[in-house]
């Protein structure tokens, strides 16, 4: 480039990575020792230690040697000791413009920038390589030919234009001269790609159908080449680019962004709303409202609101309500709510679902779903209609069907529970499946009510439940269904003791009456397993027998002969006994 055309290209030192935004890249630290450094060597070595870019003009800066000590100084600190208080320093997302103060010239004027970018070591021209302006962000691309033409203004008598192409070294041009026509630039290829932040995370984000639709190629262009990132306080938008962030959206961060149709931007510290859909390719904190749905490549922290999707990936912190399908993909802490699918890699709060919940690893709180929960491990309440589902839990499961568990340290509740194994708690309902230690038992058995039995007993040896039936096969018999609880104590390997609670309803097998007639018993039963497959069980049985004292067919003379307690009411009577039980019992 011509010195004669009063152009001052700086060329940008590429010293680390970082993803810190321009509030508080100055106020990074600072511990350094410099014993007779040359100047641009110390600046190299505080932008290695502070983790940023500097750009200068190394012809502006003074030929000196730098003698300092920083201890935990902030960044800007170091910068004006080092360089004097004849500079100033604009951060423009990793970059630090390093620049020598000048008195303004005019406040404003317009200029016509145009050029060539070519390849430094080949000479070959660059096309769709992004050139724009770091104030005003006024952008466009390079062509086939490597040649481009940019219209911006002067603000200050001082204007800095920035050339990025992804996996070459950005520049930075600062031009003082309004009357420059044109400027060649060279580009110096990266050694290796290095990983400019965002210039390669979250690209997932860019691969939807949606983003695709919405976001223009120019844009996503723009996107690949540029590391930059900036943050406005408003954006106004109808679409992705038709904004007052035009291409460059997708590479600022916005305080408060109104997105009239939809937007497209890099991130959100505040308010976002959108008539029909949000994008942030990075991270939102604050609110996030749209009529259809919010997308964010990185970490929501707040609330988002959508009438049918909220798509974040990235998890966060906060509330996501929906009428359809939220999703946090790797940790959410807080709730979601919606009326069809929550889907989260971890929870912690709660997800609250017409349909289904998914939380694939960790759940630390509750889920409530009208048909599905399902849960890696789960740390507190599954509460569904049909079916909750955990590798591990450590809590509750309360569904109106089906429960499922890898291991119990807590309590299932339903009309079927399955479990591997139960290491603490208890599997309460009707059939309870328990693969390691459990009790899987039927009982083909006789007692004093109905000589005729058969029992099921499932669960565990601490806590099982019983389903039992009874028959009295006689012209005037006796039909009982019943069930039940219980605790077994094991005195050997072969002998047990089984306490049980259970309550039969004894009918008539003649007829069907509408009658009184509760048979609530207290069994102890001896066990003698013989076999691994079966044993043989007997013992006395205490019943609390309440029945109807005015109906046409009095059930309680047909057993209890002879009772221990006797009590006649106007309507329902009592009578205690003693009986019987004896059973074979298969396992």
């Amino acid at each position: 480039m011509s010195g004669k055309l009063g152009l001052l290209v700086v060329a940008v030192c590429l010293l680390a990575a970082s993803r810190a935004t321009s509030q508080d890249l100055l106020e990074r630290p600072v511990t350094l020792d410099l014993r007779d450094v040359p100047l641009q060597n110390a600046l190299a070595r505080i932008a290695q230690q502070a983790d940023c870019r500097f750009s200068f003009n190394p012809d502006l800066l003074p030929k000196t040697k730098v003698n300092a000590s920083f201890q935990a100084a902030t960044l800007e600190d170091a910068l004006k000791t080092t360089l004097g208080r004849s500079f100033t320093y604009k951060v423009r997302g990793s970059y630090v413009i390093i620049q020598p103060a000048v008195e303004k010239v005019s406040p404003k004027s317009s200029m016509a920038f145009e050029g060539e970018v070519v390849d430094a070591r080949t000479g070959q021209r660059l096309s769709n390589t992004s050139v724009y302006e770091v104030n005003n962000l006024s952008s466009t691309l390079s062509d086939q030919d490597g040649s481009y033409k940019l219209s911006t203004f002067f603000q200050d008598g001082v204007t800095a234009f920035a050339i990025s192409k992804e996996n070459y070294r950005d520049t930075i041009i600062r031009v003082t001269d309004p009357q420059i026509q044109m400027v060649r630039v060279e580009l110096q290829p990266l050694e290796e790609v290095e990983g400019p932040k965002d210039r390669n995370i979250f690209r997932w984000i860019d691969s939807l159908n949606l983003v695709r639709f919405l976001v223009n190629s120019k844009a996503k262009l723009h996107m690949r080449n540029v590391e930059m990132v900036e943050q406005r306080w408003v954006q106004v938008s109808l679409l992705p680019v038709l904004g007052t962030n035009g291409l460059m959206g997708g590479k600022i961060g916005n305080n408060v962004s109104l997105n009239i149709m939809a937007g497209y931007s890099h991130s959100v510290h505040g308010v976002e709303l959108g008539g029909f859909f949000n994008v942030d390719r990075m991270d939102v904190k604050g609110l996030q409202a749209a009529g259809f749905g919010n997308i964010v490549g990185g970490r929501m922290v707040g609330a988002q609101l959508a009438g049918y999707v909220n798509l974040t990936p990235g998890g966060g912190t906060g509330t996501q309500l929906s009428g359809f399908v939220n999703h946090a993909g790797t940790a959410f802490k807080g709730m979601q709510g919606t009326g069809f699918v929550n889907i989260s890699n971890a929870t912690k709060g709660a997800q609250l679902a017409g349909f289904t919940n998914f939380t694939l690893l960790e759940m630390n709180g509750v889920q409530a779903s009208g048909f599905l929960n399902m849960a890696g491990t789960l740390r507190g309440a599954q509460l569904s209609g049909f079916l909750n589902m955990a590798g591990t839990l450590k809590g509750a499961q309360l569904s109106g069907f089906l429960n499922m568990a890898g291991t119990v340290r807590g309590v299932q509740v339903g009309i079927v529970n399955v479990a591997k194994k139960v290491e603490k708690g208890a599997t309460i309902g009707f059939i309870n499946l328990v693969k390691e230690g459990g009790i899987h038992a039927f009982d083909i058995g006789a007692n004093d009510v109905t000589p005729i039995n058969l029992s099921f007993r499932s669960g565990t040896p601490h806590f099982y439940t019983i389903l039992a039936v009874g028959v009295l096969p006689a012209s005037e018999g006796l039909f009982s269904a019943g069930i039940g609880l219980g605790t077994q104590v094991s005195w050997t390997d072969r002998i047990y003791t089984d306490f049980e609670l259970s309550s039969h309803l004894v009918l008539p097998s003649e007829s069907l009456v509408e009658v009184i007639s509760d048979d609530r018993r207290f069994q102890i039963n001896m066990g003698f397993r013989f076999k691994k497959w079966g044993s043989v069980n007997a013992g006395p049985v205490v019943h609390f027998y309440r029945y109807d004292s005015d109906a046409s067919i009095n059930l309680a003379e047909r057993f209890g002969s002879r009772p221990m307690f006797q009590s006649e009411g106007s309507t329902a009577s009592t009578k205690v006994w003693v009986g019987y039980s004896a059973s074979v019992r298969l396992f």
